[in-house]
């Protein structure tokens, strides 16, 4: 256990408040000196706590305790970040060509009236099931370059026939 005495020690320690002071500020950009500060603080405690006098420098373990502690916030801090912003409903798109409702309905019709049963099935596999070529191929018992052909193909026909150029839905990448 660390008591108050063996911390204060440690801080009025010359070495070991330079190494603390030029590890913040480096950090200082990166996470802020505040956060730097306590992260260097933790990182001090763990030291006290698990140093080995014969083994290494105590300033060698301050420095790898410190950085476990600041990339163990760095980690901590993009777990908890939102990875979404909210956007303000006046700047989406129009909705009049979305695929939903109405739209969706005309393309299945479409692809019902002039697509092959192939042409449909690979078309379905692949955006209602999330299968890959691979699996696709091996169901129709063709290789992975024919399936993909013909899903191109099949695309740009609905393409053509839904009269959507740059249709996101119906893109292969």
């Amino acid at each position: 256990m660390v008591d108050n005495e063996a911390m204060l020690k440690a801080l009025n320690d010359k070495d070991t408040k330079a190494v603390m002071k030029a590890f913040c500020q480096r950090l200082e950009r990166r996470m802020g000196y505040d956060d730097a500060w306590s992260c260097a603080l933790t990182g001090l405690w763990r030291c006290l706590k698990k140093h080995e006098p014969g083994k290494q420098k105590f300033t060698t373990n301050l420095c790898r305790y410190m950085r476990w502690d600041v990339l163990k916030e760095l980690s901590r801090r993009r777990r908890t970040e939102s990875r979404h912003e909210n956007i303000p409903v006046d700047s989406l798109p129009d909705t009049s060509r979305s695929w939903d409702g109405g739209r969706l309905d005309e393309v299945k019709e479409k692809m019902d009236r002039y697509l092959s049963a192939d042409q449909r099935k690979i078309v379905t596999d692949y955006f209602l099931q999330n299968k890959t070529f691979d699996e696709i191929s091996r169901d129709m018992n063709v290789s992975d370059d024919t399936t993909r052909k013909r899903f191109n193909f099949t695309i740009s026909r609905l393409r053509e026939l839904c009269k959507e150029p740059d249709a996101g839905v119906l893109s292969c990448e």
